[in-house]
């Protein structure tokens, strides 16, 4: 299984949940270069631990076209940054089978050109199915309350409903 993913994701998830969750949902993770910058300039704790994580393997990308496409938004008008646009570029040279990406341009991009997206809630609700946690709102609430993750309310009963977690 080859999978992308944004920095968006490994931040959220590394806030309130072991990065490892990704691995059992994943097996290995890719990321270009801008993401693994990212990640770094959020000043995460680990920082240093993280980039020996085995599984999440830094590649560059080869089509820098397609990253300078992405960032001037001539894909579908939708300006991307750096971070977004390499790992969408990557996506799509690898053929992945899925990009881990939270934010609604890159999403949209991404399925334009073909690739699934998921993100941190369908991380969280694949991972309850597989029973890797037994709940969902304790994580939620803390990506939310803590990490600073938007959520809408009413996706936010929506996805506790499709846990098969009251909402109360």
């Amino acid at each position: 299984m080859k999978i992308g993913a944004d920095s968006s994701v490994i931040i959220a998830l590394w806030g309130v949940q072991p990065l490892d969750l990704l691995r059992l949902l994943f097996g290995e993770i890719f990321i270009p270069p801008a993401v693994a910058t990212e990640i770094d300039v959020q000043g995460k704790s680990g920082y240093k631990e993280f980039t020996s994580i085995e599984w999440i393997k830094q590649i560059g990308v080869l089509d820098s076209g397609l990253v300078d496409q992405l960032t001037r938004g001539a894909v579908r008008s939708t300006r991307l940054d750096q971070g977004e646009s390499e790992v969408i570029a990557l996506a799509v040279e690898l053929v992945a089978d899925a990009l881990l990406i939270d934010e609604r341009r890159g999403r949209s991009v991404a399925l334009h050109l073909g690739i699934p997206v998921t993100g941190v809630v369908g991380i969280l609700l694949q991972a309850k199915q597989l029973e890797f946690i037994h709940e969902v709102r304790p994580l939620l609430d803390q990506l939310v309350n803590e990490a600073g993750f938007r959520l809408k309310n009413n996706l936010y009963h929506r996805v506790l409903e499709l846990a098969g977690e009251t909402a109360g």
